[in-house]
């Protein structure tokens, strides 16, 4: 797996010691290591459709008419309708009523009650008279008016004490005078006017003008003076260019650059396999089956380094192939073991048989990528020679023999990244 190396440029300023400087870069290096994130490169190609304008001019031959037209004068007779205003009517007779008003005003006389003003009285006792020379009074009693009603006449009345002394009497006499006003309730005749509506229907005869007067149409004829136009002209052969429209839609392969960013993958992948001397398929075991090669994959997916609200990483999809380098410079024979979909799991294993078709030197090298299911991805690899000796025979005793004469020869691999 490839690793991305970062530097960090700290101005000259803010290191006080070769030691602080020290401190601060390793600092900042453990913190980058924490933040970094792989981005996971999801960039294809896409076919799309385009409109492409396009086109050209072509000459052509037509032929057209060339017009000279001019206007002459010319005189016709022709009919046409006019109207004439004809006086025409007659007298109706005719009978109608007619109202006729003889309202009038009317003088009346009515009646109310009233009363009469109001009359002050006096009654004093009969035996002193009422001559100022002989008297003095002084007033006394209740102050005010108690009513009362005789017949048609209303009282307010009141009694009243006056203290009498004549002159040359050195004693004084009470006198009781009954002190009263009266008023009376009684008709008046008066006169008013009224309006008072009246009338009667009166049948007349008149007579009055049926106007019947209209237009009427009329024939004559009139001589019209107006000008025509005469066309003339001929036919003549012209050039002309007229563009030719090819615009279409085209189809094109498109890449897409897209992808997004993802925390790196980290897992540990332990990988078994047997027997640790591979051999061609054309090699023979003691059952006398053809030799192959059987392969165990085992990981476990850590997910401590996920980012807060990460989903966990899952490995949902492996490939496993081997690049066999051939003797004698015959290139490069690569054989797919497994390419595929696997269950998605953090902790999971795949198991593969393969058979090889030709021998590979000690660089031929077994290649593993794991992948998640957010698009991170691991890769594993190491090397595993292919033998190919002369014999075809591959006896048990054999397998015990030094690797100095066969290629390979390990069984378990273990891988952390």
């Amino acid at each position: 797996m490839q690793r991305t190396e970062r530097k960090i440029n700290l101005p000259s300023f803010w290191l006080k010691s070769l030691g602080l400087a020290i401190l601060v870069y390793l600092s900042l290096s453990q913190s980058a290591q924490a933040q970094e994130r792989i981005w996971v490169d999801t960039s294809g190609w896409e076919t799309r459709t385009y409109w492409v304008e396009d086109g050209h001019y072509e000459n052509r031959v037509g032929r057209r008419w060339v017009d000279k037209p001019r206007y002459e004068t010319r005189v016709r007779e022709e009919p046409y309708t006019y109207h004439v205003w004809v006086q025409r009517g007659y007298w109706r007779t005719y009978v109608y009523d007619q109202w006729v008003d003889i309202s009038h005003w009317q003088t009346r006389t009515g009646y109310r009650w009233t009363w009469t003003p109001w009359q002050s009285v006096s009654r004093w006792h009969p035996r002193y008279p009422r001559t100022p020379p002989y008297y003095s009074l002084n007033r006394s009693g209740p102050r005010g008016y108690f009513t009362y009603r005789e017949g048609n006449a209303e009282y307010k009345a009141r009694d009243l004490t006056y203290a009498y002394r004549p002159h040359g009497f050195t004693r004084g006499f009470a006198v009781f005078v009954h002190d009263y006003q009266v008023r009376y309730y009684r008709r008046y005749a008066y006169t008013y006017r009224v309006w008072v509506r009246s009338g009667y229907w009166k049948t007349y005869t008149a007579r009055e003008w049926v106007d019947t007067s209209r237009w009427e149409p009329r024939q004559g004829v009139r001589t019209v003076t107006y000008r025509e136009l005469v066309r003339s002209g001929h036919w003549e052969t012209y050039s002309y260019k007229v563009w030719v429209n090819t615009s279409r839609h085209e189809t094109r392969q498109v890449w897409v650059k897209s992808g997004y960013w993802v925390s790196p993958l980290r897992a540990t992948v332990v990988v078994k396999k047997d027997p640790p001397y591979v051999f061609t398929r054309w090699h023979r075991r003691s059952n006398g089956q053809p030799a192959d090669m059987r392969l165990e994959v085992f990981w476990t997916v850590n997910n401590s380094n996920l980012s807060p609200g990460e989903p966990p990483k899952k490995i949902n999809r492996l490939k496993i192939y081997q690049d066999v380098n051939r003797y004698k410079g015959m290139g490069t024979k690569r054989v797919v073991i497994f390419d595929g979909s696997v269950p998605a799991s953090e902790r999971g294993s795949l198991s593969r048989t393969v058979e090889f078709e030709h021998a590979g030197d000690a660089t031929s090298t077994v290649h593993i990528f794991l992948y998640a299911q957010d698009g991170s991805s691991g890769h594993v690899e190491f090397a595993n020679p292919i033998n190919g000796f002369t014999s075809i025979n591959v006896r048990p005793e054999e397998t015990d023999l030094p690797a100095d004469r066969w290629l390979g020869g390990q069984s378990l691999f273990n891988f952390s990244f």
